[in-house]
């Protein structure tokens, strides 16, 4: 069912919602080759949308457009269902 709703929504906005929830607010730990010292990298807007390679404010855009679809598409299913 999940994948169903998924298909139905724009690229963009399953991108978005995808490496929103994998990535934002996470912190990743990395270890610099040449110094072997640890470096921890906290995943913010701006690390998400340059992944995305768009501007903060369409990476944004693309989560909320995303979210409200993904509620529309959920709510459409659940009316069905009672």
């Amino acid at each position: 069912r999940a994948c169903g709703v998924m298909e139905r929504m724009s690229w963009r906005q399953r991108d978005a919602l995808c490496i929103e929830q994998a990535y934002h607010g996470r912190t990743k730990v990395a270890i610099d080759p040449f110094t072997e010292k640890r470096r921890e990298i906290y995943w913010t807007d701006e690390m998400c949308a340059q992944m995305m390679k768009v501007d903060v404010r369409t990476f944004r855009q693309r989560v909320s457009d995303g979210y409200a679809r993904l509620e529309a598409l959920i709510g459409a299913r659940l009316n069905r269902a009672a």
